[in-house]
Parts: C-alpha cells; structure tokens; sequence
C-alpha cells in the first residue's frame, strides 16, 4: 500500500526579516547637533527653525538629550564665543580707530572728552605697582589716581616686595594690559563679559586699594580717586549689560588702543626724565 502523502509541517511562527539599522556616522551626528543648536538659538531670538532643522515636535520625538549631546554643545557654543574676525575686517576696524583716536586728540577741548579715558590709565598705571607689590611679597597701603600738585598723576604707597620691580610695574603694566585687550577685542562675543570683568576689578580696587587712605591725611585726594575709581567701574559695567555685541567690542577695543598708546607716550616721559631730569620724582626719574 503506497504511502499516504506526507503534509508539510508549517510553523504558525513566521519569521520577519530583520530590520535594517542605520548606523550614523560621525559627521552626520554633529550635523545634527549643529542643527540643534541653530534651531534653539533661533527660539530664544524668536526666530522660526529653518527648515530642514529639528523643531520641537521633532524634539519630543527624539530621543532624550544625554551626555553626548551635552558636550557636543558645548563645543559648538564654546567655539562660537571664539569666533574672530576675519583679517581683513579686524586690520580695517583696528587702524581705523587709532586713526579716528590720534584725530580726536587733535581737536579743541579734546581734554575734556580724554580726561575719563586718562583717568583709566592713570588707574591701570597704579594698579601695576600695586599688584606686583603684592606679587612679589609686599602690601599696598593705598592708591589714589588724582594730581596731588606736586607733578604725580597718581601714587601707589606700597611696603615690601621687590622694588625694581614694583616702579617699574607702572609703564609695563599699561604697556601689557593694552596689548591684552587689543587681542581680546578680536573675540566680539567676550566683549560684554570682558568689559564687565574690568569694571568689577577696578571696583574692587577701589575699595580695597584706595579705602585705606581715607584716614590718612590725604583724604581728599583719596577721595576725589574713590569717587573716580567707582564711576569707571559703574559705566564699565553698564557697557557691558547694555550694548550690543557688535557696540561693545568697538568700546573695548577703542580702550584697547587709547591704553597701548597711552604706554607710547609714556616714553616719551622717561626720555625727558632721562635727558632733562624732572623737579618731582616719579616712576620715570
């Protein structure tokens, strides 16, 4: 008897094909998170996400933001607050104000626009002695940035420290930080916080460099130096919160410049100091 045909066995288990995983390169995920960070600067401008770029509905769908994600921001905002200007752009803005600088001085009454200006330097000026007093073991026991009628635009009384060093803080201190903001200015987006920096440095200096002096008997001159040392850092401050990035890095790097020629026409000083000797000792005598 033949044998009855044998029916195929069929499993009630079928078996899908496996889905395909795409697995994204590294270059396309920092396209991604580059896109991110458009679209959420764009949100705080009240700006609408560009298309192509996640919104947030794409947000809610995606997947949660995780440590990767956080770095990768980071990075990105990291190396916009770094982003400089072009050459051509920071020679044409940087020659431009030490022109428009060295025309303004020229001008009647340009004493009187200058005079916060040279009260700024005069401050920077002191502050190098006072700081590398302390740098080099000694102890300030005040500072004032107003003329005492005896040829001193300032004085920083100081005890200890390397003294070679401490007189001679005064024209290399003004001749470093200048050059210092010069560079800096080239970052538009720390301008705000840098100006802001200076200012909140100057008012503590203020307090704790000129304070003392208000026993002493120089105290009007203290005084009338507090005064001009906590107004400097009132509108440094201001500056700083209210302008614009764009407006801000124009402010700081017209200081910049004013400060490094400011470091200029201190050698000129010491040449005559030198050459014809001064009635008044001074950092240049």
């Amino acid at each position: 008897m033949a044998d009855a045909p044998k029916k195929k066995e069929q499993s009630k288990f079928k078996l899908k094909s496996a889905p395909e995983i795409k697995v994204k390169t590294a270059e396309e995920r920092l396209q991604e998170l580059e896109a991110e960070l458009h679209a959420e600067s764009g949100a705080a401008h009240g700006l609408a996400p560009i298309a192509g770029q996640p919104g947030e509905g794409d947000k809610q769908a995606g997947a949660k933001p995780n440590a990767f994600n956080g770095a990768f921001s980071k990075i990105a905002v990291q190396r916009d607050l770094f982003q400089s200007h072009g050459t051509s752009r920071k020679m044409l803005l940087f020659w431009g104000l030490v022109v428009l600088s060295v025309v303004l001085s020229k001008l009647p009454g340009a004493d009187i626009f200058f005079l916060p200006l040279n009260q700024f330097t005069t401050m920077v000026h002191e502050m190098g002695h006072a700081l590398t007093a302390i740098a080099t073991g000694g102890a300030v026991n005040g500072m004032t940035i107003v003329a005492d009628g005896q040829g001193h635009g300032g004085l920083t009384h100081s005890m200890g420290g390397i003294e070679f060093l401490v007189i001679q803080a005064g024209y290399m201190g003004t001749t470093i930080f200048g050059c210092l903001l010069v560079y800096m200015s080239q970052f538009p987006k720390l301008s705000k916080g840098i100006l802001i920096g200076i200012g909140s440095i100057i008012a503590l200096a203020t307090l704790f460099f000129m304070g003392p002096g208000l026993l002493s008997m120089q105290f009007l001159q203290v005084l009338f130096s507090m005064l001009w040392g906590l107004a400097m850092a009132a509108v440094l401050v201001y500056l700083g919160l209210k302008l614009k990035d764009a407006n801000a890095n124009i402010a700081l790097l017209f200081l910049a410049i004013y400060t490094a020629m400011d470091s200029l026409r201190s050698i000129v000083v010491v040449l005559n100091a030198s050459v014809s000797g001064a009635a008044a000792w001074s950092d240049a005598t």
